[in-house]
């Protein structure tokens, strides 16, 4: 291979992870819990962007003793839903790249 080919290679290669670096941040992925009465939304960053809790499920004092158990739920909802979007993303960029696994 020629060297400048292997330069050119590289550095399309590092626009391409800049490029992923832009979009993963603007991936987001929601997950719920308890019949969607706890939802919990991440950026591709793993940030929590927004937190929903409908009231009216938890309008007696003793399922208020579940809402941090739910909202766990929803939260790990959420990175599975996340984790798989990221690597359908990683996915299809490192196929852009040539390589096969």
């Amino acid at each position: 291979m020629n060297p400048f080919d292997a330069i050119k290679n590289l550095q399309d290669m590092t626009e391409k992870l800049k490029s992923m670096e832009g979009k993963v941040k603007d991936i987001t992925a929601t997950g719920t819990a308890a019949a969607s009465a706890v939802s919990i939304t991440l950026n591709g960053k793993f940030e929590i962007v927004d937190i929903k809790i409908d009231q009216n499920m938890f309008d007696d004092l003793k399922d208020l003793e579940a809402l941090p158990a739910i909202i766990k739920i929803a939260h790990s909802n959420a990175l599975e839903n996340l984790n798989e979007k990221l690597k359908s993303q990683t996915s299809s960029l490192v196929g852009d790249m040539g390589f096969k696994f």
